[in-house]
C-alpha cells in the first residue's frame, strides 16, 4: 500500500545553538544533494511504498503514481537477479525539468536514485526501450542493489558513518557495474544487452584488432567512442559470463566484489589469484580473451571509404558534394568535400548535437541540440548562417530532430 504525503517546511523558535547549527548543516547538505534538479523550484510531494520514498512535483503525479505501482515488485526482481533480497529503503527523486532521459544512483550525502523523466531519443542508444520510466528505474535500482551487496562488517560501517562508507561503490570497475545494470534492465528481453547495435560496435572492434582490454573497458579508455565503452563492453561481457558459466557464479562474483576488492583485487597479481580467478577458476585475462572470441563471429564488415579522421560524429547532413559533420569530441561542425575528403570550413558545435539539416538554398544549417539551463539539459534548435558562421537560437521549447519544410520547420515535440 502506498501513502501520499505533501511536504511542508515549518520554522520554530527556541532551538539551542547546537540544534541551530545542525539544521544549517543539514540544509546545506540537502541543498547540495538536490541542487539543479528542479528549475524553477516548486512544492514537492512524496509517495511512500514499502521500500521507496518517491519525491516529485505535481506535474509528475501520474508518473509517480505509476512508478509506485511497480517499484516494490521491481526491487524484488532485481534483488533476486543478484541473489539477494530487499534490505534497504531508497529515496527516489523524479524531475521533469531535464529534457533528455537519464538518471543516476549516488551515495552522497546519502543513498538515492534520481530519474530525469523525459522521452528517450528514438535514434539514440536508449531508443529501443518500450517504457522509459521503467527502464531508467530498473537500471539505477540495479546499481543501488549491486553496490549494496556487502558483508556484515561493511554494513555496520555504513550504518554508523553513512552510505559513503560502502567500499564497493569505489572499487567496482565501471564495466562490471554498468554491465550488471544493463543486464537487469534487459530482463524483459529488451535493453542494451539484447541490442544488435551494441553488439555490432564491440564485434567490429574485434574484427579490426581494436578490441579494448578489460581495464580500458573498465574506464581507462578516453578516446572515441568515449563514455560508451564501459556500457557496451560491460553489457556484453556480463551476458557472456551468464551464458557461459551461469547465474550462480555471477552472483558469487558480486558477493566477493562486495568486500571491496582491496585484497587481493579483481585480476591476478603475480602468484596471487584475484577475485575473478577465485570465482570462475580461470584468470580474468583468459576470460576476456574468450569473450573476444565469443563476440567476433557474425560481426558486420564495413567497406565504406573513410573520408574523415576518426571522431565522435553525432549528426551528418549534406548539400551537393559538401558534407556537414557534427564532431562531439572536437565540439565543432565542419564542412567536408565528399569527393576529396578536404575539410572546407569549421563552425562552432558541441557534443549534444543530434541532427543537422541544410536549407533548400544551401545557405543555412538547422541544428538540433541540448542547451543547459543550470545543469539541466533542454531541447533546443539553432540556425547557423553557413556564409558568415553566425548562429541564432530559435524560440522553441521541447522540439528535436528538426528539418526544413515548405515555408518553415518540421520537428518532433517531446512530451
Amino acid at each position: 500500500m502506498t501513502k501520499k504525503i505533501t511536504s511542508h517546511v515549518r520554522s520554530r523558535r527556541g532551538f539551542g545553538a547546537r540544534a541551530f547549527l545542525f539544521i544549517v548543516f543539514s540544509a546545506v547538505v540537502a541543498v547540495s544533494a538536490s541542487a539543479n534538479l528542479f528549475s524553477p523550484s516548486r512544492p514537492l510531494r512524496v509517495i511512500k511504498t514499502k521500500w521507496f520514498d518517491i519525491t516529485y512535483p505535481k506535474d509528475l503525479e501520474a508518473q509517480a503514481n505509476r512508478l509506485s505501482s511497480f517499484a516494490d515488485d521491481t526491487y524484488r526482481e532485481v534483488a533476486e537477479f543478484f541473489g539477494t533480497e530487499p534490505k534497504l529503503r531508497y529515496p527516489v527523486v523524479l524531475t521533469p525539468d531535464p529534457e533528455s532521459v537519464n538518471g543516476y544512483y549516488s551515495v552522497y550525502p546519502h543513498r538515492r536514485i534520481v530519474l530525469y523523466v523525459a522521452p528517450a531519443d528514438p535514434n539514440g542508444q536508449l531508443g529501443l526501450q518500450a517504457d522509459d520510466l521503467a527502464f531508467a528505474f530498473r537500471h539505477e535500482l540495479a546499481h543501488a542493489v549491486s553496490l549494496s551487496i556487502r558483508p556484515a562488517t561493511w554494513n555496520v560501517l555504513a550504518a554508523v558513518f553513512g552510505d559513503p562508507a560502502g567500499i564497493s561503490f569505489y572499487t567496482t570497475p565501471a564495466s562490471l557495474s554498468e554491465g550488471a545494470a544493463i543486464a537487469a534492465e534487459s530482463m524483459s528481453g529488451q535493453g542494451r544487452a539484447n541490442d544488435t547495435l551494441s553488439r555490432s560496435d564491440v564485434a567490429q572492434d574485434a574484427l579490426e584488432d581494436r578490441f579494448k582490454s578489460f581495464w580500458e573497458a573498465a574506464g581507462a579508455w578516453d578516446r572515441y567512442p568515449y563514455g560508451r565503452v564501459p556500457y557496451s563492453y560491460g553489457a556484453l561481457f556480463t551476458r557472456y559470463l551468464r551464458e557461459r558459466y551461469g547465474d550462480d557464479l555471477y552472483r558469487e562474483l558480486w558477493r566477493r566484489m562486495g568486500r571491496g576488492l582491496l585484497i587481493p583485487g579483481l585480476g591476478d597479481w603475480g602468484a596471487i589469484r584475484g577475485v575473478f580467478h577465485q570465482v570462475y577458476g580461470i584468470p580474468l585475462s583468459r576470460a576476456w580473451g574468450d569473450f573476444e572470441a565469443w563476440i567476433a563471429p557474425g560481426a558486420p564488415v564495413l567497406e565504406a571509404r573513410r573520408i574523415t579522421e576518426e571522431s565522435n560524429l553525432t549528426a551528418v547532413a549534406s548539400a551537393g558534394t559538401t558534407v556537414y559533420c557534427a564532431d562531439g569530441a572536437a565540439r565543432k561542425i565542419y564542412a567536408v568535400d565528399a569527393k576529396t575528403g578536404e575539410r572546407l570550413r569549421d563552425y562552432p558545435g558541441d557534443a549534444s548535437i543530434s541532427r543537422l539539416d541544410v536549407s533548400p538554398d544551401g545557405e543555412r544549417l538547422l541544428v538540433s541540440y541540448l542547451r543547459y539551463k543550470g545543469n539541466l539539459p533542454r531541447l533546443a534548435l539553432r540556425e547557423l548562417d553557413l556564409r558568415t558562421g553566425r548562429s541564432r537560437r530559435l524560440k522553441t521549447e521541447r522540439l528535436r530532430d528538426a528539418a526544413y519544410a515548405a515555408g518553415g520547420i518540421a520537428a518532433v515535440r517531446a512530451e
